[in-house]
């Protein structure tokens, strides 16, 4: 390969290049990037960085007056930012000399020793210690920044006792900040954040956080955060993550919709102008990018909505994708290919044509935009995929399988390559060589859900999940380890759930015979406890989140099931048989766990609270029937500190709260006092259906008949009301269900809907 140019050019590198290395030409050039080509054995490292030398002085023999010696210029330096695949390669020029213009058949020689210009995300100042104060909500901010503009994602974990270090509203951001919970019980807390850009380089950081304990708790006013099922959880199309790690979504009828952090809240765009039938969104640049099929335009707004521009002359168009500069693709099989418009929306061309041959497209309906500008459209019907680079070149085109059943939906880019999403619900990943592998296994063969529908579409962001929206109203995630979860208003409980206090749910089926574990944000990552359980009728997790125990009224037992572990595979500890003996049950009515494990059953045909240790192990009993004070008349509801110190029976027959002080050690309750009444004033009953002790020690009752949930204070004697919510002020009618997390937030669940308040 031109050995005597190669060897006068080696002479004038100054030892930057060794003669081995292989020398390139620019193929093609722009003001940014540049296109490349080697030899096809080079061995190139995506990332690497290149020399690229221009015309400069020769030396001629006098005689003959051929060139002896050509001593080339270093005109520019750029990065490679892919080095396999069809040519030619992209590169990023990250320098240019003074007055020097990059020019198709410069050489282009690989710098192994220098390092890439690319820099990982940076601190920019000190990260400060935080004050808290416990069970408050504040914004935590790192002075991040990211020196060459990369979109970076930061992932966020708490460091503490499990289930004791406050919640996330989100597990990453695409900016460096995030909204943080206290945790109820005062003392440090660590919390760790990994900045990772798009090349995979991280940069960690440690944020110290003090929580002092909360003086004033009367002060304080329950606010919704978080809203599942019915309106409030519209069954999504098409998704797309901007880089604040806001999604933004297609509902079914065509509405779009915003995402909060931690999937939570999710509202309609209202727009000034309401595109008439959105088939596909995108935001870049801070501006939203509608692609409206019905008025066959590109609509672009803010991205609250307000002042909107409207342009293109499409005729069918499917999909869009927006670069960074603010170039828009439209796929409109209408017009034959891809519409490549300026981001003023001027037309700057077609890619491909509409035709028969294999060069053209017969069915386009989906494009993907890679990082490197190579644009990928999919047409299902000839099962390829069309490709062209950012100089707007035709690729090699993809091929896709043929079989019936795996016809193409929706294609994304991802560090693994090319992702194609079938029919069957597979991804499948391709090489730039058109080789592929499987990504991700259908979702029905999770076990999650027996009948997801049809996929629709397909999503990523930078942490590498995949997101596969489903036509049943689901939104499946897919881990590059291979774990899988799944949203969707359906699944979220309504009925019988408790809350631990990392935000995870726990839920019975409406059988009572098996059981599903939803995250913080919503998403159920498993199912469990089929054939452990005869019929559930109380649930209650320990704090940590370590187990969940399940009251099962027809084997008269306590079921404890692991949640560290696999509920399905490990053998679950189960306590108490029917019999009036100690650690007995005549029948099960309601049920408490603690800190420590300690689950607290309440009998109402016994007329007693019994304590087990966590591991079954009968702790004592009290209470008995009777009409004084003391004595039970007709319990329903329990609750227990989370430290074991006090206990709580409702009993229906007087509308009262009765409290026990317990000690655990000793085996020993006594009567402390008994506080409410029937009626609709503070500290009053109608129909409590829940009660529950946080970790402030305060009470909280969900009362169906009287359509609210009464925060309490009953550290001493007396019963104090401090807050009452009304569940119409939260968008619901009726509280049949509800759960108190440990930390003190509040979920109320009624017809299909869930709410969860903070404070």
């Amino acid at each position: 390969m031109r050995v005597s140019r190669l060897l006068s050019l080696v002479a004038g590198l100054a030892g930057l290049a060794a003669a081995d290395q292989p020398l390139g030409l620019v193929d093609v050039a722009d003001a940014k990037q540049i296109g490349v080509r080697f030899d096809a054995a080079a061995k190139l490292t995506p990332g690497g960085m290149l020399a690229i030398y221009g015309p400069g002085t020769v030396k001629k023999h006098p005689l003959t007056k051929e060139v002896i010696v050509e001593n080339r210029r270093l005109v520019a330096k750029a990065q490679l930012l892919r080095a396999v695949g069809e040519a030619p390669l992209p590169a990023r020029i990250t320098w240019v000399a003074a007055e020097a213009k990059i020019e198709a058949g410069f050489d282009v020689v690989p710098l192994p020793t220098e390092a890439a210009p690319n820099a990982p995300p940076a601190l920019t100042g000190v990260v400060p210690p935080v004050n808290a104060v416990a069970g408050g909500t504040l914004t935590l901010r790192l002075p991040f920044a990211d020196p060459d503009g990369d979109e970076v994602v930061y992932q966020w974990t708490a460091k503490g006792p499990a289930g004791a270090v406050g919640r996330f509203a989100a597990a990453s951001t695409g900016l460096p900040e995030i909204e943080w919970t206290a945790p109820a019980l005062p003392g440090p807390v660590t919390i760790d954040v990994v900045a990772r850009d798009a090349f995979g380089q991280e940069t960690p950081a440690t944020l110290a956080i003090t929580v002092a304990k909360a003086d004033d708790l009367r002060g304080r006013q329950p606010k919704p955060t978080i809203r599942y099922g019915g309106e409030a959880e519209p069954a999504l199309a098409r998704l797309t993550r901007d880089v604040t790690g806001v999604w933004w979504g297609l509902g079914a009828a065509g509405q779009v919709v915003r995402v909060g952090a931690g999937w939570s809240l999710p509202q309609p765009v209202a727009f000034a102008e309401a595109p008439r039938k959105a088939v596909a969104v995108a935001v870049a640049r801070g501006e939203l990018y509608v692609l409206d099929a019905g008025a066959t335009m590109v609509r672009t707004s803010r991205v609250d909505g307000s002042q909107g521009k409207a342009f293109g002359q499409l005729v069918r168009p499917s999909d869009l994708a927006v670069a960074a500069d603010g170039t828009i693709y439209v796929a409109d099989q209408g017009l034959g290919g891809v519409l490549v418009l300026a981001p003023g929306g001027k037309t700057h061309g077609l890619l491909g044509r509409a035709g028969e041959g294999d060069d053209s497209f017969r069915a386009l309906t989906r494009i993907a935009l890679a990082a490197d500008g190579t644009v990928s459209a999919l047409d299902p019907e000839l099962r390829q995929v069309l490709r062209f680079d950012r100089f707007h070149r035709r690729l090699t085109t993809l091929a896709l399988p043929k079989e019936k059943p795996a016809a193409p939906v929706d294609l994304v880019n991802h560090p693994r390559g090319l992702l194609v999403l079938l029919a069957d619900g597979r991804v499948l990943g391709f090489d730039a060589k058109g080789k592929s592998e499987l990504v991700a296994k259908p979702l029905a063969e999770s076990g999650l859900v027996e009948r997801p529908g049809e996929p629709l579409a397909l999503a990523t962001d930078l942490t590498g999940d995949l997101f596969i929206t489903w036509s049943e109203g689901l939104v499946s995630r897919h881990r590059a380890g291979g774990s899988v979860a799944v949203r969707g208003a359906a699944l979220r409980p309504t009925g019988l759930f408790a809350v631990d206090g990392l935000g995870r749910t726990v839920s019975a089926d409406a059988d009572g015979k098996s059981f599903a574990l939803f995250d913080a944000e919503g998403w159920l990552l498993r199912r469990f406890g089929t054939g452990k359980v005869g019929e559930a009728i109380a649930l209650a997790v320990v704090p940590d989140g370590s187990a969940v125990h399940i009251l099962d009224r027809k084997k008269r037992q306590v079921v404890r099931l692991r949640l560290d572990g696999d509920p399905d595979k490990d053998a679950p500890v189960t306590f108490g048989q029917p019999g009036k003996n100690s650690g007995q049950f005549g029948a099960v009515k309601a049920l408490a766990v603690d800190a420590a494990g300690r689950s607290y059953v309440l009998d109402d045909d016994l007329y007693r609270v019994s304590v087990f240790a966590a591991d079954g192990r009968f702790i004592a009993s009290f209470a008995q029937y009777g009409k004084t004070p003391v004595d039970l008349r007709t319990p329903t509801l329990i609750a227990a500190a989370p430290d074991g110190s006090a206990v709580y029976v409702f009993d229906d027959k007087t509308s009262e709260i009765k409290k026990w002080s317990f000690d655990p050690a000793a085996g020993k309750a006594t009567h402390i006092g008994n506080g409410g009444g029937n009626g609709e004033g503070p500290a009053q009953f109608r129909e409590p259906v829940q009660m529950a002790s946080d970790r402030f020690g305060l009470l909280h009752v969900f009362d169906n008949s009287r359509r609210d949930v009464q925060t309490l204070d009953f550290h001493g004697a007396n019963l104090v009301p401090l807050v009452t919510v009304k569940v119409a002020d939260v968008g619901l009618t009726r509280c049949p269900a509800g759960a108190i997390a440990p930390d003190g937030q509040i979920w109320i669940g009624h017809e299909g809907r869930l709410v969860g308040l903070g404070w």
